[in-house]
């Protein structure tokens, strides 16, 4: 199991808003985003994603839960792994 803080996961959202859909250029990221925000409600969007109302009102984003696991788990392993694969070295 993994834990995401609040403001990690609100800074990594990927929606329009976020991220310029032209440039692929981050706007809204962790610096961006206020130290105390807060997740005050959520739902499951399908059976492949979560979405969350922000203590900030944002709530366009979706999270599928292959990119929570693969790209955005602050867990050492999965850190790790993430590094490795990015140096091209495989680890499975």
């Amino acid at each position: 199991m993994s834990v995401y803080g609040n403001r990690y996961l609100r800074g990594s959202c990927r929606c329009a808003g976020c991220v310029n859909e032209l440039t692929g250029r981050r706007v809204i990221g962790v610096p961006q985003v206020d130290p105390d925000v807060q997740a005050l409600d959520w739902m499951q969007v399908g059976r492949y994603a979560l979405q969350f109302l922000w203590s900030d009102a944002h709530d366009t984003g979706i999270y599928p839960f292959t990119a929570l696991r693969d790209e955005l788990c602050p867990c050492d392993d999965c850190r790790l792994r993430r590094e490795a694969k990015s140096r091209g070295v495989t680890t499975e």
